[in-house]
Parts: C-alpha cells; structure tokens; sequence
C-alpha cells in the first residue's frame, strides 16, 4: 500500500461513519454530561476507538482495523476535543475542537502512537479544576494515566467502561435505522443461500454467497462474519466456513453478522439439505415457539434474566433444556455482541430503545444443531422485529 493514506481514509471515514449527519454524536454527548453531573465528573477522556466514533461523529479508523489511527475525546462541561491523526483530513466544528497529530512522513518515520499522546497530553495539561475524572481505565496507556493523575486539579481517576456500554445500549432513531439496514442485507444473504446453495455445496461457498450479497447491498464500506457449519459441524454451535460439503440430511446453521456502515446485525437460520424429518421439523417448531414467546414478553421494564427464563422454558417443556447451553440473546449496535446479554445471571432491564437479539438452539448429543435468531427494537410497550426473512426451517435442494 503505497503514498500518502489522507485520501482512502478520508473516504473510509465518511462511508464508516454516518453518525454525525444524524446527530447522534450530540445527543450522545449530552446524555455523558448528563451523567457526568450524576456522578460528580468534570471531565471524561475516552480512549476506546469505538467509543471515540459514537461520541464525536467520526469514523476512527482504528475502528475498522488501521493500527495507525489512534484517537481520544476528552470532554468536560463545556469542551469536546478530539484528538485525531492528521490524516483523517476532520476539522473543527462549532461543538468539537480537533487536535490532529500527524500520523504519516514521507521525509522521516512517525510512531503515530507516541505522537497522539504527546498531543494528548498537551490537551490535558490544559484541564483546570476537573476533580473527579472519568476514564476507560483498561483501555488507558500508561502515559496517558500519568498526565491524567499528575494535572493540576485532579483528585481521582474513576472507570466509566460500564457507564459507556450503558449509554450506548440506548439507541438513537438513527441508529435504530442503520441496524435496520445491516438486518435487512441479512434477510437478502439468507434468500441468496435459500435459492443458490444445495448438496455438493462447501460451508465455503455459502460464505462466498452472503460475501457478494453484503458486498453488493451496502455499496461501500461493509465487513462479514458469523458461524458456518452443517452436519456434524452443527453440533459445535459455530465456527469459520469450512471446506465440508453438505450432503442429503444435513443441517446447515447459518449465524451471520454483518456491518453495513457503521452499526452490525446478527441474524440465524438453519437450513436443511432435502427435505427433513418430522422431528427435525418437529424440534425447529420448538425454537420458533421460543423465539415468539421472548418477542411477546419483551418490553420496558422486564429483567433481561426473566426473558432468558421465558425463552429457556419453552426449550425445557420440550424437552430439550439440557441441550440449550448459551444465551438466549444480547445486545447489538457498534459491535456485533454487546450489553446487556440476555442470560440468567444478568441483573440488567430491558428500556426503550434497546437494539437485541433473541436467539433459542438446541444441540442434542449425538445429532444435529440448529438455531433461530431475529433482532429487535425495544419500543415504549413491547418490542418490534427488524428481521423480515421466514423463521421456518428453510429446505435447500438435496
């Protein structure tokens, strides 16, 4: 990869992130303030590259895999400055003062590293009074934590990594929307596989399948990933695509987990190579029946253990309990998996606005896996599906 990267980073920023048209960076700000002033903050820095581009409207491109873009938001009542290579060509706004460093020479080598926290530093050496300061202290270079615990009026370091995946659980309409997409590019990889995949069929080329699809819906910017297996492979829950061809009788799980933009999906379905038997239909009926049952219940309010519960005893009275051995959902958005996760230890509630997944599977021992997954938006009463494709077991030519 040669010459200067200003150019294809700069596009990979716009088409990464969309953020910022929508606003969702300012009303993500002010919902941080808001809880600044709960918790008695007068400044945040954040350091996570995800987090960066949720707070500041900018696709960081760390956050899509270029070790070289580094970047930190540092945020107190009044201020936002954004920390970020020169190379991302992001300017200064009315709300977001930008302090770029330079991150490529073609005179003298850069360890962009050190150059983001040496302007880093400066910018918080400018910090007066702050007091309590928030941070992502797992994620804090340990220059950044001795600037940040030797500045002039600050009296404590507190980790704020648990208040950010709250915040973020709650999405903006325009998040909602972007999820949307990237469900919708789902529905069309499962119908591609539905009408282009059958015996003699590798996991590989139902890979290569939903690969084209999510290449050709997203016109841009877009990553894929998921889980693959069929036949005795299914029994393993998930993994990468393999060279293992299907063959009459099989099932083929298929977990896909695609980015368009910036926000992902996380979508199942399971497939059978010919038609299948009356208790393999018989056993998918029971996770359509949970699946139902968890949409039902969902809405504002309910423990996220509760609507594990209600999911996990639709499996049990099947008799299937014992073979239903992950959660039954989790949260999506800037990653693939987020929080809170549906299981029964979490002490988290569903609230409005939340983007989720449910997703029943039973792996008897001995025989074939299957799982059936859709998303969902929390609404002020209930919950709305964002998938579209059929939940029935899809039958592929034998």
């Amino acid at each position: 990869m040669a010459g200067q990267p200003g150019v294809w980073r700069k596009r990979i920023a716009a088409e990464v992130n969309h953020m910022h048209e929508s606003n969702v960076a300012l009303w993500a700000i002010g919902n941080l303030r808001e809880q600044m002033r709960r918790d008695g903050l007068g400044a945040c820095l954040i350091s996570t590259p995800m987090n960066v581009s949720y707070l500041s409207g900018v696709g960081i491109g760390g956050y899509i895999g270029l070790a070289n873009d580094v970047a930190y938001l540092l945020l107190t009542e009044s201020e936002a400055t954004l920390v970020v290579a020169e190379s991302t060509g992001v300017t200064s706004t009315d709300w977001l003062s930008v302090v770029p460093y330079q991150d490529y020479n073609i005179h003298r080598d850069i360890e962009p590293r050190g150059e983001a926290l040496a302007a880093l530093t400066a910018a918080i050496g400018k910090l007066r009074g702050a007091g309590r300061v928030g941070a992502e202290v797992r994620h804090l270079p340990a220059m950044a934590w001795q600037s940040l615990t030797a500045c002039n009026g600050v009296t404590e370091v507190v980790d704020i990594s648990s208040r950010l995946s709250g915040l973020r659980a709650i999405k903006h309409p325009a998040e909602v929307e972007a999820i949307e997409r990237s469900v919708h590019t789902t529905d069309a990889m499962f119908e591609a596989v539905q009408q282009s995949i059958g015996a003699g069929n590798s996991e590989i080329d139902v890979y290569l399948v939903c690969s084209r699809v999510v290449a050709t819906e997203s016109h841009g910017m877009a990553m894929l990933s998921g889980d693959f297996v069929s036949g005795e492979r299914s029994a393993l829950i998930g993994g990468p695509p393999s060279p293992r061809r299907l063959h009459h009788g099989d099932l083929l799980i298929v977990d896909i987990f695609p980015r368009v933009g910036a926000y992902w999906a996380d979508t199942t379905r399971t497939y059978s190579v010919g038609v299948p038997s009356q208790a393999v239909l018989d056993r998918h009926a029971v996770l359509e029946a949970a699946l139902a049952a968890g949409e039902a219940a969902a809405r504002p309010g309910v423990p996220c253990r509760d609507l594990y519960g209600v999911v996990k005893n639709v499996i049990a009275k099947a008799g299937f309990g014992d073979y239903f051995p992950h959660h039954a959902g989790h949260c999506v958005g800037l990653t693939p998996s987020e929080d809170p996760r549906i299981i029964p230890g979490s002490t988290a509630v569903l609230r409005e606005g939340m983007v989720f997944t449910l997703e029943p599977g039973v792996y008897p021992p001995g025989e074939q896996g299957m799982r059936l997954e859709d998303n969902f938006v929390v609404t002020t009463d209930g919950c709305r599906s964002l998938s579209r494709f059929p939940r029935k077991l899809i039958v592929l030519e034998a």
